[in-house]
């Protein structure tokens, strides 16, 4: 029997302004706000900016702008999803912004004996880091710290000695139901006293995590699965803090084809690359929620409103996810197709401008059924632009030429089809218009000839579609001027 996800739950995205958003932060947003939308819960947006040291000039903006470009809003958040103010009563909703709040609970975790001062240099961790390593071992902190006399710390805390501060952690069996990957175990010796607050004074991100989650009431963390090893680490600080944890979900890799992680290079750079090459949001959507996730009935051309229906953690595969972007090409023809050729219009205004075709110069019915005639070709919005040009751009002589040249008899099918038009009245082109030619010189013959004649180009829309939107006068002047480009 299928488990009943939890109803009305809050769940957050908290990615770190350091870069671009990428697949891999989205795939986690995505799932995150499938799920709250599924249950009747919140989706929260939090920026993790401790460490200011990788944030970028402008990630965060880069990420609001992308989750509003797939259409993932969220309920709360550093900014209202319209571009408004903050939104939500459990902010700030940036972790640079709760520093104050983070050393509350620092100073609780040292009142109560369940962390301690470490006053060690760099210098001296990465000796121990080094003996580790030449003994084969995995690196844990030697915790000689944790040993240093309360009156000799105090003298060095009151000297000013610089130092950081370690979560004390005693040997105990930690374990979860992870409701993607089932029971998990580790124990915390595996894992030793780490720091929670840096040297500069800056929390790190598993106790400024654990302290907003807790105060934000997050009932579930869907994250990576890159992030399990912190989930120990933060159990730890969740009981050592006297906090509820939350219920935990671990998303599966995405992986190339090569079956490595996937590069910030193949995954395209960013959302925004995928975004300016002329992707639809909607199938970006269809093809994130596709790694690691399959729906019931194994459909994967999905709209949003039937990934909302559908979307189930015990549909989340434990097996790391494969990107294969011909899989995205594909999905976004789907959805191409889908949209009304006026939709396609509006979405690719800017690919028109930057290509110099000024739609607007003809009446909207006119442009529409150019559309419509090959936007099954079409898999891209970046590539509208240049069918277009069939329609308002006269081909290249020299390329009709080259073309027709490897036609059989293109001057008899020309002159012959250039008659059929003369006598054509004002009814719509049909494959009567076609029929003398094709009876003399075969169907694949005329109308790769004609296809050729009117175009330029070896591929083009449905020849009867083509000719009715040129019109008859357009159609005559450029079969006289692919006639005139043979003779040369």
């Amino acid at each position: 029997m299928e488990k009943p996800e939890n109803r009305n739950p809050r769940v957050r995205f908290a990615p770190s302004p350091t870069g671009e958003p990428h697949l891999g932060n989205l795939r986690t947003a995505l799932f995150n706000w499938l799920y709250a939308r599924g249950c009747g819960g919140k989706f929260v947006l939090r920026i993790d900016d401790t460490d200011l040291s990788r944030t970028a000039p402008g990630a965060e903006q880069a990420i609001l702008e992308s989750l509003r470009w797939l259409g993932l809003p969220w309920d709360e958040g550093p900014a209202g999803f319209d571009g408004a103010g903050p939104a939500g009563e459990f902010g700030p909703y940036r972790q640079s912004e709760r520093l104050g709040i983070y050393r509350k609970y620092l100073d609780q975790l040292l009142s109560k004996g369940a962390a301690y001062p470490c006053f060690c240099t760099e210098e001296q961790l990465e000796l121990e880091r080094a003996a580790a390593i030449k003994s084969g071992k995995a690196y844990r902190y030697s915790g000689r710290c944790r040993s240093v006399p309360p009156g000799e710390q105090e003298k060095l805390l009151a000297a000013g000695e610089c130092h950081s501060l370690r979560l004390k952690v005693l040997p105990q069996p930690l374990r979860f139901r992870d409701l993607v990957r089932g029971e998990m175990n580790a124990n915390a010796n595996e894992i030793g006293e780490f720091i929670i607050r840096r040297s500069d004074g800056i929390p790190t991100y598993n106790l400024a995590c654990v302290t907003d989650d807790y105060l934000m009431k997050i009932s579930l963390v869907i994250r990576a699965e890159d992030h399990l090893y912190n989930t120990f680490s933060q159990l730890l600080l969740y009981k050592s803090l006297g906090f509820e944890p939350p219920e935990f979900a671990h998303l599966p890799l995405i992986l190339g084809l090569d079956r490595k992680p996937l590069s910030k290079r193949e995954q395209a750079g960013s959302i925004r690359s995928f975004q300016q090459k002329g992707y639809l949001p909607e199938a970006l959507v269809n093809y994130l929620a596709l790694l690691g996730f399959s729906h019931p009935e194994a459909k994967e051309f999905l709209a949003k409103d039937e990934l909302v229906k559908s979307f189930k953690l015990d549909r989340v595969s434990k097996s790391a996810a494969v990107s294969d972007l011909a899989r995205l090409d594909w999905l976004n023809k789907k959805h191409l197709r889908a949209l009304s050729a006026r939709e396609l219009l509006v979405r690719s205004e800017n690919f028109f401008r930057a290509a110099g075709v000024l739609t607007e110069k003809y009446e909207p019915r006119w442009t529409e059924a150019a559309v419509d005639s090959f936007k099954e070709n079409v898999t891209r919005l970046d590539e509208l632009p240049d069918w277009m040009k069939i329609y308002t751009e006269r081909p290249e002589p020299e390329a009709v030429k080259k073309l027709l040249a490897s036609a059989a008899e293109p001057e008899k099918i020309l002159d012959r089809f250039l008659e059929q038009v003369v006598r054509m009245d004002d009814k719509k082109a049909d494959e009567a218009l076609f029929e003398p030619l094709v009876g003399s010189f075969g169907k694949k013959q005329v109308f790769t000839a004609l296809r050729q004649a009117l175009t330029g180009r070896g591929r083009g829309p449905e020849l009867i579609a083509l000719i009715n939107i040129l019109g008859k006068q357009e159609v005559a002047e450029r079969i006289k001027a692919a006639k005139l480009a043979l003779e040369r």
